[in-house]
């Protein structure tokens, strides 16, 4: 059985592919997300799928656009605290994350600009 962070480092390479498909997998069907970019919480492999394919949508806009460096991954049990940039993009995330049986059941993500 995999880990909790080694489901958050599937997740964070599979981020990369953008099928979302294969993405929205890492989640359980009855998952939460809580971030600062909406105003609701998105709980739900539908709603998910939606946020998903906004991201990767986003990401097909800016061509070229490296992907994130990763800068902390630290885990106690289920829980993991995950924390990236992107100095092309000018963005720092931190995002922590409740796996059980090897899916994610809830993420919560703050994404801001990084200070130059």
């Amino acid at each position: 059985m995999k880990s909790a962070i080694e489901v958050v480092r599937h997740h964070s390479s599979v981020m990369r592919s953008q099928d979302i498909n294969i993405i929205l997998d890492d989640f359980s069907s009855d998952a939460i997300v809580i971030t600062n970019l909406l105003e609701e919480p998105v709980v739900g492999h539908d709603d998910i799928k939606k946020l998903i394919d906004a991201e990767v949508h986003k990401r097909n806009e800016k061509k070229d656009v490296p992907h994130s460096e990763i800068l902390l991954q630290k885990d106690y049990g289920s829980y993991v605290l995950h924390v990236f940039k992107n100095e092309q993009r000018n963005i720092l995330g931190i995002e922590t994350f409740v796996v059980e049986n090897e899916k994610i059941i809830f993420e919560s993500s703050y994404i801001t600009k990084l200070n130059k």
